[in-house]
């Protein structure tokens, strides 16, 4: 059976002198098949070579039991239903046909029988009981996948006093201008460290310290950043954001917790900033200077803002794989 209609595969080359080494890692594939066939294809889409191959990792592998859908899951008083999961074929113009399908998993929150709003989905991990495993890809031969959903609240959501951290009555800077704030506090595992609010515009920051600032000129719109770290423990961050923005430092920082800004100006407006998370796999690091954007209401000319700190939940469903 052709490989490539059943996982994606990911194509490198290594060069030695004149002559090069290909190399393919295979995202998803059929662990359980005894022999794959490899194809080759010439620049014509022609068959140019064909190479029975023994599986080297056949097994033995487990047999998952799929649950009937809706399914559901239970983390303290929340549910979290799972209605449905679709595909819709995955295709990479660099092999011929489909290779596999893109998964899309339909989750609800609620709470004694009534939706819980201010709940979104971040990221969707499918694998199966052979060792394939990847975020939208899957072999289409296994008969139950493993659905790891992960969901996180938005700052429309409830949230408990002990995740929110207020800082009030704060002046709204001009672009090119900060207020300075220098305030920290612990909030689960997070230490925030809130050095300013600032205004749009273009920044240099040396030591925690604004040591450069100006507005943006009209050309210059697209945000940027750049940090430079000297053997003496100096460090220079610059950058340019087209929005007011919170400039703050995130020490202790586990990587799971989100922070999530929102607040509300002196007519009573609420509005809500960025989203700030680690992502698997970056290098942590405390030290680095962040901003946390935020679209203002027209004429504001004080602020209150709240910090959130709240984790993701992950939830783990074993259905019988979708259908195109």
């Amino acid at each position: 059976m052709p490989l490539h209609l059943l996982g994606r595969a990911i194509a490198a080359r290594e060069y030695v002198g004149r002559d090069a080494a290909h190399w393919f890692h295979f995202e998803a594939f059929p662990r359980r098949a005894l022999y794959f066939a490899l194809r080759l294809y010439g620049s014509n889409d022609q068959v140019k070579a064909e190479f029975k191959l023994k599986n080297p990792v056949r097994g033995p592998f487990p047999i998952w039991q799929a649950e009937p859908l809706p399914t559901a899951r239970t983390n303290g008083d929340l549910v979290f239903t799972l209605h449905e999961i679709s595909a819709t074929p995955a295709v990479d113009p660099n092999l011929k046909g489909a290779h596999g399908l893109t998964c899309r998993a339909q989750v609800d929150v609620s709470r004694d029988g009534q939706t819980v709003p201010g709940w979104k989905q971040e990221s969707l991990v499918i694998s199966d009981a052979t060792g394939n495993r990847g975020a939208v890809f899957f072999c289409r031969l296994e008969p139950v996948l493993k659905v790891e959903a992960t969901l996180s609240r938005t700052a429309e959501a409830a949230f408990d006093q002990s995740e929110i951290w207020r800082i009030e009555h704060l002046t709204v800077p001009e672009s090119g201008a900060t207020t300075p704030v220098r305030k920290s506090r612990q909030i689960s595992q997070a230490l925030l460290e809130v050095l300013a609010v600032a205004g749009a515009g273009r920044y240099v920051w040396s030591n925690d310290v604004c040591i450069a600032a100006r507005a943006l000129d009209p050309s210059d719109r697209s945000p940027s950043r750049s940090g430079e770290e000297g053997g003496s423990g100096y460090r220079i961050d610059t950058y340019s954001v087209p929005q007011p923005h919170v400039v703050l430092k995130i020490l202790d920082w586990q990587g799971t917790e989100r922070i999530t800004l929102r607040g509300q100006d002196d007519q009573g407006r609420s509005f809500i900033g960025s989203t700030l998370r680690e992502f698997p796999g970056t290098p942590k690091r405390t030290n680095d200077l962040r901003t946390c954007e935020f679209d203002l209401p027209e004429g504001a000319k004080f602020i209150n803002l709240e910090f959130i700190v709240h984790h993701p939940i992950t939830v783990e469903f074993f259905v019988k794989p979708p259908r195109p």
